[in-house]
């Protein structure tokens, strides 16, 4: 990991950054059992957290925001909701690291169902399709 350098604001100290990391840092100090690491799991006990963790629980509140079921997708799922000209087979295979088309199919490529039906109802659209339709993307963000 590259190492982060945090200038001071010499303009006004309560603006300092690192002064607000170190206030964080001491606080935590404690309940952390004495890791030193920024992020911490908020359950006991509480022990350093994964930068994994972090995203997936961000963009699980994400999704749940947009209105997407968070009880059926995860975040990983939105490794395949990309505007539809990316959605290339070689290009998704070679940036997800899959050894074959089958896996995004399987796994991410998968249907909604209308939940007001029951579980063996029709697909009424796909995931990817409820994102981009949250979306409202003008001539030039396209490009």
């Amino acid at each position: 990991m590259k190492p982060t350098h945090i200038h001071k604001f010499t303009a006004n100290d309560r603006l300092y950054p690192l002064l607000a990391l170190r206030e964080y840092l001491s606080a935590t100090f404690t309940i952390g059992q004495g890791n030193t690491s920024l992020f911490m799991t908020t359950v006991k006990p509480h022990k350093p957290t994964s930068s994994s963790t972090i995203s997936s629980r961000w963009v699980k509140t994400t999704m749940g925001l947009a209105g997407i079921d968070i009880s059926t997708y995860k975040a990983h799922s939105t490794r395949f909701a990309l505007h539809p000209k990316l959605h290339k087979p070689e290009l998704i295979l070679k940036v997800a690291d899959w050894p074959n088309a089958q896996t995004f199919q399987s796994f991410y490529h998968r249907k909604l169902y209308n939940t007001a039906e029951n579980v063996h109802s029709q697909p009424t659209k796909s995931f990817t399709t409820t994102v981009l339709s949250q979306i409202s993307l003008s001539d030039e963000d396209q490009d």
